[in-house]
């Protein structure tokens, strides 16, 4: 089946932000041990910030205060990361071939403003029919809920006619519980393997991308 949409990874797939990851991580999980939203055994290696969150969202502690104190703790290290965040190599080559042959969404697990930021700065916003931000999504990836919710809004597409590209294997996860094909942008295909992501297929340069479509 041909495909019909594209759902993008923005963090180093669309952007080269220098967003600190690891920090990030570090002080959520800090703030999330001290709450008791997860257990004091529990491997944060193995876990990404997302994943993170998501288990302390279906913890019987989580409120609507921790969600807010959690959001403001996202958003600083994201909005530090956006100054002088550039597009990936090829990436506006690559939209504006694409504009009006595929729809083209974003899905991000930053927050909104941030996102339409950073994409309005380096001048592709209005390449895309849309961006969806973890305030869309009831848990952010690698759960499948923004893949889901880009799925309700075009229904006129069915999932084998997406493709979803990105670096980690959190953007795999989440369009395989969707039933979306994956390609792995300059991931770790062998990490994403372990974790039970496997790709459809994985490139070095975004536009190697048009090979797929």
């Amino acid at each position: 089946m041909a495909i019909r949409g594209v759902i993008f990874d923005m963090d180093n797939t669309l952007l080269r932000s220098s967003i600190n990851f690891a920090a990030m991580k570090r002080e959520t999980a800090d703030y999330l041990l001290r709450h008791g939203a997860v257990d004091r055994d529990l491997p944060i290696g193995d876990f990404t910030t997302s994943s993170l969150v998501a288990l302390a969202q279906r913890s019987v502690v989580w409120n609507a205060r921790m969600k807010q104190e959690i959001e403001a703790l996202l958003a600083k290290h994201e909005e530090a990361g956006m100054i002088g965040a550039e597009l990936e190599p090829g990436v506006m080559e690559l939209v504006s071939t694409l504009r009006g042959r595929q729809r083209l969404a974003v899905l991000t697990n930053n927050a909104y403003r941030a996102a339409k930021l950073a994409l309005e700065t380096n001048g592709i916003e209005a390449y895309f029919d849309c961006i969806v931000a973890r305030e869309q999504m009831a848990f952010m990836k690698p759960a499948p809920d923004g893949v889901l919710v880009i799925l309700r809004r075009y229904p006129e597409l069915g999932p084998h006619e997406w493709l979803s590209v990105g670096d980690s294997w959190i953007d795999g996860q989440a369009a395989q519980e969707a039933g979306v094909a994956f390609v792995a942008y300059g991931g770790d295909v062998g990490r994403m393997q372990e974790r039970g992501v496997y790709p459809a297929g994985c490139i070095g340069s975004i536009g190697e991308l048009l090979s797929y479509l």
